[in-house]
């Protein structure tokens, strides 16, 4: 791993797995770490990452392909907005429910960049009911990963009181995509 490749916060690895149990169990988990490679595995059980740390996108991606091989494909999506929430407990999530859904998204670059050291997220259209953004730049990213960041979306929406959210991915968002463009509706 160089200065240069794309890394992701230990917070995020937490919080997957925090999901995975809450989600499917520990026993979901502990099979999730079994069919991840080696040293991303050892990793995670030894819980020598840390939430501070930054970390290869590499392992993030192998941690959720060890995931869906032990769980399913659609698990992605709701761990993002399983792991969104627990991580935005507490005052975060009493400050979303003052904003609209639309400000909300419009400020997710910067809670984006808490997790990613790469990519960037833009507001390409905001109104009441509906956005549609774009993450781009997402150097090493995976279907898995598109869908937690869906899931994390929805979620997110919904916390800022959002009804009814349906997101649609537009265009991108799939393995070995650097961008992903989305809308999201709701009432």
């Amino acid at each position: 791993m160089t200065a240069r490749d794309p890394k992701v916060k230990g917070l995020a690895f937490r919080s997957v797995l925090r999901a995975v149990v809450a989600l499917r169990g520990e026993a979901a988990a502990e099979a999730a770490r079994r069919a991840m490679p080696p040293e991303v595995a050892e990793a995670l059980q030894r819980g020598t990452i840390v939430a501070t740390g930054w970390y290869p996108i590499a392992w993030y991606r192998e941690m959720f392909s060890g995931v869906v091989r032990a769980t399913s494909a659609e698990l992605p999506r709701q761990i993002g907005a399983e792991a969104i929430s627990a991580d935005l407990a507490g005052v975060h999530k009493a400050l979303l429910r003052l904003l609209s859904p639309q400000t909300v998204y419009s400020l997710s670059n910067r809670l984006f960049g808490n997790y990613y050291d790469t990519g960037r997220v833009t507001t390409l259209e905001n109104r009441p009911g509906f956005v549609h953004g774009r993450a781009s730049g997402c150097v090493g990213w995976d279907r898995n990963m598109w869908q937690e960041l869906v899931g994390a979306t929805e979620r997110i929406l919904e916390t800022a009181g959002a009804r009814h959210v349906r997101i649609r991915v537009l265009a991108g968002g799939g393995d070995a995509d650097e961008a992903c463009e989305i809308e999201a509706r709701w009432s």
